[in-house]
This record gives C-alpha cells, sequence and structure tokens, in this order.
C-alpha cells in the first residue's frame, strides 16, 4: 500500500484538490493544509473531498495546525490530526568528535507533492544564543486505524562549529526517546512540541532605534561639515579705481562705400535707406460758381483686323449707337491682334476719354460697343472699336462748388505733410536696430502734386502727391571704436571706458542719397586703468584676508578696497576661483 503526502496552498479550491486525488496513484493521501486555507471556511469542501475519496476507493486523512480546517474535516468525517501534536521533539543529545559515523537505516520515505506556497509571517522570537550545529532524527506519526503510520527518517545532519568537534544523537537516546513518546502516545497524553528557534543576524541583534538615529545625525554633521568647508566660503573683494576724464572732439566722416572703421582717416561706414510713395488724398471745395463740365469715362479700345498696332491720335472721336461722341484726351497706340491657330484674337488697350459737349447728357451708363467715324468706309471700322464698362460720369452745367485758391494751397500743404509722415514711419520699420539717423540727415522730396478740380458727389476735389524721403544712417558702436582707437593712441598704459557720453553738433546733407556726410562728433568719457579680475583671483587664491586687502592696493589704479570672507568662520580666500568675486567700482 503506497502512502502520499500533498502540500496543499492556501488558496487551492476544493475541486483542484479533488483532481489531485484523481491524479495520484497512491492509495493513502495526507492532505497537509496551512493555517487560514480556503478550504476551512465550509464542511462542504471537506464532504468534496471525501465524497471523490469513495468513489476512488482511497483513504485520505488531514493534516493541519488550524482548527478551524480539523473542526470541518472530522465533521465531514474525515479523520484529522495536528501535525505538532504528533511529534516528537527535536533535542541535541550527544557531541561526538570528527570521525565515522555510526552508519543508521532510513525506511522508505512517505513521497511528499509539495507545491510553493506564500511564506506566513510567524512571530519573531528571538533567543541570544549561539546556533549550535546538531545531528537531528524525526519522526512522524498518523493515527490511523487502517495501518501504521510510517516513520520518516531523513538524512542526519551535521555541522561541525570548531575543529574536530560535532554534534550527533546517539542511537541509544534516540531509542530511549522513542520509547519515552510511545508510552507518552499510548498513554494518551499529547507530546509537547518542538520550540523552533528563530535566529537573528548580528546586524539585527545589534541594531536599534537609537543606532539609527545616532547614525543619520553623524552623516547630517557630515554634510554640513561639508558643506561649511568646501561649498559656502567665499570671498569678496570691491575695488575702488581711480578715474580720470578724457574727450575726443573731431568731425567724423560717414561714408556708405567704407567697409570698416577707419581710425586714421576718421571715417565709418555709413547706409543710405529711401522711400519713396504716391498718394491721392480729398479735400472739400468751398467756393461756387457757375460751370460748364463735360463729362468723362474710360474707354477699352478693341482691335480684331491685323497683328499690326494701330495708332490714333489725340481727340480721335468715338460715337455711340445714340450719336453721343467722346473723345480721346491723349494718343494712343492700339496694340496687334493675335492669331492663333488661324483665327484673330483681339487685342485691347484701355484710355481716357472725354464727352465732346458739356452737360449731363453724356453722363451713361455701359455702353458696349462704340464706333471710329474717322474709319467709316474702311475695313478696319467694323474691326476697331471701344467700350465704356463703367459708363461716363461728370457732365453737369450750371451752379457747381469749386475749389478755391486757398483750398488748393490747403491741400498741397496738408497732402505734403501727410506723405511725409507716412514715409518717415515706412522708413523708421525699414532701418534696422542699432543705426543712428540724426536730425538733419534726412531729405524730403516733392516730386508732383496734380489737383483734379472736378468735384465729385460730396463736393471733393483730388490731389496727387508724389514724393520721396531718403536718409544716410550709421552705428553709434562704430564711432565709439574710433574714439576707443583714438585713445590707445593717445596713451600708453591699458584704461578701459568706466562711462562715456556721446554728442553731437548741428548738422545738414543736402544729399543723403549720395551716401556721404561729415558729423561733428564730441565723445566724453571717464576712464579706469585696467585691472585683469582673473588673472587677480588666481594669485588670491589661499591668501588671508589682510594679505588679500595688501595685494588689491598695491594694484596700478586701485584707490581703496572692500573685502570680506564669508561664512564668518572661514580665515582664508578659497582655492576656487568661481568662489571669488571681484568688483570694480
Amino acid at each position: 500500500m503506497v502512502t502520499k503526502k500533498i502540500i496543499v496552498n492556501k488558496n487551492d479550491e476544493p475541486t483542484l484538490i479533488a483532481e489531485k486525488l484523481i491524479d495520484t496513484e497512491a492509495d493513502t493521501v495526507i492532505f497537509s493544509i496551512p493555517r487560514f486555507s480556503r478550504l476551512g471556511e465550509s464542511s462542504s469542501n471537506f464532504k468534496l473531498i471525501k465524497r471523490e475519496a469513495e468513489v476512488l476507493d482511497k483513504q485520505v486523512l488531514i493534516e493541519s495546525v488550524d482548527e478551524e480546517v480539523l473542526t470541518h474535516a472530522a465533521a465531514a468525517g474525515i479523520e484529522a490530526i495536528n501535525p505538532f501534536l504528533e511529534q516528537r521533539r527535536q533535542r541535541v543529545s550527544d557531541i561526538r568528535m570528527d570521525g565515522p559515523r555510526p552508519p543508521r537505516s532510513n525506511p522508505e520515505p512517505i513521497e511528499v507533492d509539495e507545491e510553493p506556497e506564500p511564506e506566513e509571517e510567524a512571530p519573531e522570537e528571538v533567543e541570544e544564543a549561539m546556533p549550535i550545529p546538531v545531528r537531528v532524527s524525526r519522526r512522524s506519526k498518523s493515527a490511523t486505524p487502517a495501518q501504521e503510520p510510517e516513520v520518516i527518517h531523513p538524512e542526519p545532519v551535521e555541522v561541525v562549529i570548531g575543529p574536530g568537534v560535532a554534534f550527533e544523537e546517539t542511537t541509544e537516546v534516540a531509542d530511549a526517546e522513542e520509547e519515552e513518546e510511545k508510552a507518552e502516545w499510548e498513554r494518551g497524553e499529547p507530546i509537547r512540541p518542538v520550540r523552533r528557534r528563530r535566529f537573528r543576524g548580528s546586524f539585527s541583534r545589534g541594531f536599534s532605534r537609537r543606532h539609527l538615529i545616532l547614525g543619520i545625525s553623524i552623516i547630517a554633521l557630515a554634510g554640513f561639515i561639508y558643506l561649511g568647508v568646501a561649498v559656502l566660503p567665499r570671498a569678496e573683494a570691491t575695488i575702488v579705481t581711480t578715474k580720470e576724464p578724457w574727450t575726443f572732439a573731431q568731425p567724423v566722416t560717414v561714408d556708405n562705400t567704407a567697409t570698416e572703421v577707419n581710425s586714421a582717416e576718421k571715417t565709418i561706414p555709413g547706409q543710405v535707406f529711401i522711400k519713396r510713395e504716391a498718394t491721392t488724398m480729398k479735400f472739400p471745395a468751398t467756393g461756387k460758381k457757375f460751370v460748364e463740365r463735360k463729362a468723362t469715362g474710360e474707354l477699352t479700345i478693341y482691335n480684331e483686323h491685323s497683328s499690326k498696332s494701330q495708332p490714333l491720335v489725340v481727340n480721335t472721336r468715338f460715337q455711340t449707337p445714340s450719336g453721343q461722341i467722346y473723345r480721346l484726351k491723349s494718343g494712343v497706340v492700339v496694340p496687334g491682334a493675335k492669331v492663333e491657330n488661324g483665327q484673330i484674337a483681339a487685342s485691347s488697350i484701355t484710355v481716357t476719354v472725354i464727352a465732346d459737349e458739356a452737360g449731363p447728357t453724356y453722363n451713361v451708363g455701359p455702353v458696349p460697343r462704340l464706333s471710329i467715324p474717322g474709319f467709316a468706309g474702311d475695313e478696319k471700322f467694323n474691326d476697331f472699336y471701344g467700350e465704356l464698362k463703367a459708363g461716363a460720369t461728370g457732365g453737369f452745367v450750371g451752379e457747381s462748388q469749386v475749389p478755391t485758391e486757398k483750398d488748393l494751397s490747403t491741400a498741397k500743404l496738408q497732402s505734403a505733410n501727410t506723405a511725409e509722415q507716412t514715409l518717415r514711419r515706412q522708413l523708421d520699420e525699414q532701418i534696422p536696430e542699432g543705426f543712428t539717423v540724426l536730425d538733419g540727415a534726412t531729405k524730403f522730396t516733392i516730386f508732383k502734386q496734380a489737383i483734379d478740380a472736378s468735384v465729385d458727389n460730396q463736393n471733393n476735389f483730388t490731389i496727387l502727391t508724389e514724393a520721396q524721403l531718403s536718409t544716410l544712417a550709421f552705428r553709434e558702436a562704430d564711432i565709439r571704436s574710433l574714439a576707443e582707437a583714438q585713445l590707445a593712441a593717445a596713451k600708453e598704459t591699458r584704461y578701459m571706458v568706466w562711462s562715456d557720453k556721446l554728442d553731437y553738433g548741428a548738422l545738414r546733407v543736402d544729399n543723403p542719397a549720395a551716401g556721404k556726410m561729415i558729423v561733428p562728433v564730441e565723445y566724453i568719457a571717464t576712464l579706469a586703468q585696467e585691472i585683469d579680475t582673473e588673472r587677480l583671483s588666481e594669485s588670491l587664491m589661499g591668501k588671508s584676508e589682510e594679505e588679500l586687502r595688501s595685494i588689491i592696493l598695491s594694484l596700478p589704479g586701485a584707490q581703496n578696497a572692500r573685502v570680506s570672507l564669508w561664512p564668518f568662520w572661514v580665515r582664508t580666500v578659497p582655492n576656487d576661483t568661481d568662489r571669488i568675486e571681484i568688483t570694480l567700482e
């Protein structure tokens, strides 16, 4: 008869236990169930296991330390035992020297089907004792009426703790213990459970909250010491330098053909900016008089005759189907027609025409075709014609609003001012950042002002102004570069410009577009002797505060100095130039 022990996990379902029972070939199966197993929730789980065992003609035993499991198993009619009450105590019985061990026979062990089970967290018990290696024999019993439980004798465990010394359990003592345990079993007395010892490592035995706090305090103290010694220390020095004035007052030539600053010729590069535009403005006519005004319109002339162009002189007549005559205000050349795939495609040009007579009768709407009476009787008569797409307007006879001389002069002045402001705004947007435009370096020029004295429906007349704005600009940085070059040539000692001021004299440029002008320049600077702060920082490393002050005051051009070391416990300048700050005043 084969007996097999199956280890059950906490979360195993009853159906899974039944499948394990079916899969095993053993006649007797011991299920080892841990505490808090799901099987211990109800007696029906064990009834399912018992029913399967009866069907398979197998004997089932339950082994657990959980009282709930034992109770439900017993209620289902399955024999259940607590293994701790069935084991004999583990003892250390003898000490022997190194040598051959007496042979011991091991009976055939019970087959155990083990599955990994999550470890339970057991209460921690610590005994301050050195673990002693022992040779232990274990035996488990199963009180099954049908058969005597088999005894498991695992291989003896031997651990040597010193040269030639080991612990083992002798056969005689083991037999005596077996007899004593057997007597207890027959008397029905529970066998005392084996006391399990759990040892901590040396670190856990010696570690405590006090040690933790002490360790953190030491680390924090070391951090503060590092900050105080390596991070926080700084040295600061403020040097008051000796100042002296210097002036450069000479004319400077700005030339748009120059590419760089020329100190010898006192020339700097310049750049010309030009903006030109035509603007149309309307102004009210305040005068009145009897007028005869002819209608005007825009006429499109077509050529469907040939690929040759056709000139038409001023006052060439164009006639509407109703007999109204409109004349060209200026001569024009009508382009030749295009020939495409043997077909003539008409060409066209648009011109202004004026009515032959004054009056509103010539105010007409769109006229699709106007003939040229001058071509009558010629084949060109049908091939050249005109079209008033928007009609003709403005014809009038009677009293009307007209611009006075004052209206005209006001219109000219205001239109010029408006054009100049518009061009200045556009020119300012065109000039790049960094360029300077001086007063007097810009010129506004009016090329044309054309007035149309005829008034519209709102009695306004029109003025067309065509104007240009030009300027010559330069960079002030080039002026300073020229002045500094003059300074370097005038003084042997190297100086730095502490502060400066630029002024320009009166300037008038007749033609900025020509790209050349002479600018009166007055450059006033405050100088201080140059001090190499990087080199000075390197020489100050590791010096005391007194030495720091002494080195600084020995420098040429140093009038006074203020030095400080921080924090208060620092006594020398840090050996790091990044922690040395030098300020010049």
